[in-house]
């Protein structure tokens, strides 16, 4: 896991006002072009009301959709020659090009990420979201990253931790997914868990217990939340072919759920709160789908 002390605009210290993220992952761009199954106008459309709204953003994996591990493995497994090798690097190169070409206007507002199911191995060593993160300006986070951002002014001074996965395994269920992350986040005390992978947008909250440190104890509330970030993929799409046949993505193919496209919208806020007379500083969120 990769420990992060996250920058916002070259501060690691940010300012003690309402901060705005955006997770963006699981857009699986294959190189269709308009007919692709990644919505890349929406993609284009998304990044742009952020940028414009001075948003930051967390990368969440499977920015392409080459390869997978099923495909990873094979073409160990074939031991293609050097020629074959540079040709596959180069179009999954090709891949990453345009998807970074619709992520250009968000460059240097990013504060981490992390690698997905869907990536490819390039020759030098490093992987696609190794290049991701270098080209938008960012700490590679790896498998998982543990975020923390400080908010202060003056004495005031409160921070946060924002647990970030792709995400793994299944669940046919709306709350299918929540139940593993919900366990998942009792042993791990970062304030926010951003999970991708189920192609869903989902903003749960759940409150937690604390005490006041000082002076006579006191009881209150810290809220956290697991927030599933959502996908650019279409997975059912009309008139979809391979070739000079008719056939549906994966998704399609395997009867898996339709979902609703996007991304969700996180405000955080630091704020004091008055528990029977003691000023607590703490880490408010609102979430938007």
């Amino acid at each position: 896991m990769e420990l992060v002390e996250a920058q916002v605009g070259g501060r690691v210290i940010l300012p003690w006002e309402p901060l705005m993220l955006m997770p963006i992952g699981d857009i699986q761009y294959g190189g269709g072009g308009e007919n692709d199954p990644a919505d890349m106008a929406r993609l284009r459309k998304h990044v742009g009301w952020g940028v414009e709204h001075d948003a930051w953003f967390i990368g969440m994996g499977d920015y392409i959709d080459f390869a997978r591990p099923t495909v990873r493995k094979r073409l160990r497994s074939a031991d293609p020659d050097d020629t074959t090798e540079i040709l596959l690097d180069r179009a999954a190169t090709a891949l990453e090009d345009e998807v970074l070409a619709a992520l250009a206007p968000s460059v240097g507002r990013w504060l981490t990420v992390v690698e997905g199911h869907h990536y490819y191995e390039h020759l030098d060593g490093t992987t696609t979201g190794q290049r991701f993160a270098q080209r938008l300006g960012c700490r590679y986070g790896g498998d998982a990253a543990l975020l923390r951002l400080t908010f202060k002014a003056g004495a005031r001074r409160v921070n946060t931790k924002i647990f970030v996965h792709h995400g793994h395994g299944g669940g046919s269920t709306l709350a299918g997914p929540l139940a593993k992350y919900e366990r998942f986040a009792a042993h791990c005390l970062a304030q926010f868990f951003f999970i991708g992978h189920h192609h869903r947008v989902m903003v749960v909250p759940f409150d937690a217990l604390e005490v006041t440190d000082k002076g006579e104890p006191a009881l209150y509330h810290v809220t956290r939340a697991l927030v599933l970030t959502g996908s650019f993929f279409r997975g059912d799409m009309g008139g979809s072919a391979h070739g000079t046949r008719p056939q549906g993505s994966y998704v399609e193919r395997a009867m898996l759920p339709p979902v609703a496209l996007g991304g969700p919208l996180i405000t955080l806020e630091p704020r004091r709160k008055n528990v029977r007379g003691q000023s607590v500083a703490l880490v408010d969120m609102r979430g938007s789908v």
